[in-house]
């Protein structure tokens, strides 16, 4: 149960820290409608008027926990270990108390206070955490129990397993409304809090006021009083619901596998496909993850690992990307020098002949092609012109075209009659293996002084004469 002093609390009672003679009378209330334990989040370390009456109060009920802080823990020796307590409780206050505990949490570095230090030793004097104070007083818990079956992580810390949001968790009583209830039952009327529900209750009693320095983030919350996390505290080692740290090495290996999965992916398939199973790969991770610690307590890294994949999927799609583009330059780099090869199998300049005008225009689909083109000059008055296309595009096309180009020359060199050169080219091409590909051509001779002109077609389109 929480009691929090709330703005109702100083609006009545004045401002904080108000008169003691209150917990004195807040600590007879509990004790008389049987609260098993009160806890006190407040520091008592300047004497005050009160101070007698608290003690007083406090030594009757026999169950009443007050608090100290210890000066920056640390971690040495297999030990957390403090040079000093920097809020001393008062002597008074030590000997009418049931127990002391400290109230310091380990904040993580993102500033969230996610672990307590159980024990913290300063100058061989054991100080226990509250919480765990009570847990050890109220219901045998024993310090040989913490790192067994109390889990710590490697720093000796405890992970406070948070049941829920502020106001979603634990009783909340107001500070003020307790002792205006208790007041108005001793007057014959009907208390506004029904107090027989602090029979058996375990109390927390704190600052809770709006503007109070007492607030921290918490991983279920924003702002979040400290005065929770030590009922939290002592709520998970009740219901044995504990947060466990998995240790380094798993960590360490669940984080690479994955990883090493992922980086084989992204080098083996295709990019979209590598993205959706890398993709699936850390989403079946993350679920994972968030399963262990919804249904066992399990504490696995989750920001890290998924922070690699990215890391890896992205350098990996990088360093591809950048050998795909070092590829591509290298194959236009062969390309424009196969396009230069390409055009010396073709006549380098038009022959001139009388009495006729011949002119080229040779553009490729791509960078080279398998288009082509021949002139054989017979006579003076006699010309040969072969145009051709190889089927398909690319290099392939080119270089079949390179080799009908030179076997071209010799057939064209063996007759005048073009069906006899295109009989003799068909039988040498055919004779070797073409890798599927086949080329149509047309061969025309003209003989200028008969003003002759006749041509053999091997399945290219038909000439138009105009």
């Amino acid at each position: 149960m929480l009691v929090e002093i709330w703005d109702d609390a100083l609006r009545e009672f004045g401002a904080w820290p108000f008169d003691r003679h209150y917990h004195a009378d807040l600590i007879k209330i509990l004790g008389e409608f049987g609260a098993k334990a009160v806890a006190f989040d407040i520091f008592f370390v300047e004497p005050r008027e009160g101070d007698e009456a608290v003690a007083e109060a406090a030594k009757k009920a026999g169950n009443v926990y007050f608090s100290e802080a210890c000066y920056q823990p640390f971690f040495k020796d297999g030990k957390t270990q403090s040079k000093k307590v920097i809020t001393p409780l008062l002597p008074s206050y030590r000997e009418a108390a049931r127990g002391v505990g400290h109230v310091n949490p380990k904040p993580d570095r993102d500033g969230k206070r996610r672990r307590i230090f159980p024990v913290i030793d300063v100058e061989g004097k054991k100080i226990h955490h509250l919480g765990f104070k009570i847990a050890m007083d109220q219901f045998g818990i024993r310090e040989e129990d913490l790192g067994k079956n109390i889990p710590l992580d490697d720093d000796r810390c405890f992970l406070v397993n948070y049941a829920g949001r502020w106001e979603k968790t634990f009783r909340h009583y107001s500070y003020y409304d307790l002792i205006a209830a208790y007041v108005e039952h001793a007057s014959g009327l009907k208390p506004r809090i029904p107090l027989e529900a602090l029979q058996g209750k375990i109390c927390f009693v704190g600052l809770t006021s709006l503007g109070s320095h007492d607030t921290s983030p918490v991983p279920v919350q924003s702002v979040y009083p400290m005065l929770g996390m030590h009922a939290n505290v002592l709520n998970s080692i009740l219901e044995r619901d504990f947060i466990r740290r998995v240790g380094r090495l798993l960590n360490l290996l669940l984080l690479i596998v994955p990883s090493l999965f992922i980086l084989w992916v992204s080098k083996r398939c295709k990019p979209a496909l590598a993205f959706l199973i890398s993709l699936a790969t850390a989403l079946l991770f993350a679920a994972a993850v968030v399963f262990g610690f919804v249904r066992w307590g399990w504490w696995f890294d989750l920001f890290y690992p998924m922070l690699l994949f990215t890391v890896i999927f992205a350098v990996s799609v990088w360093i591809r990307a950048v050998s795909e583009i070092r590829k591509r330059e290298l194959l236009e780099s062969e390309l424009k020098i196969a396009a230069e090869i390409q055009k010396s199998f073709l006549p380098a300049s038009m022959p001139k002949i009388r009495g006729l005008d011949l002119a080229v225009h040779f553009k490729p689909a791509k960078a080279v092609g398998g288009d082509l083109y021949a002139f054989v000059l017979l006579s003076e008055t006699k010309i040969g012109l072969m145009v051709g296309d190889v089927s398909g595009k690319g290099v392939p096309a080119a270089l079949f075209m390179a080799k009908v180009a030179s076997e071209f020359k010799f057939s064209a060199a063996e007759s005048d009659d073009p069906s006899a050169v295109l009989a003799s080219l068909n039988r040498s091409v055919a004779s070797d293996s073409t890798g599927g590909l086949f080329v149509t051509l047309t061969y025309v001779i003209v003989d200028l002084e008969a003003r002759v002109l006749c041509w053999s077609s091997a399945g290219h389109l038909p000439l138009i004469k105009v």
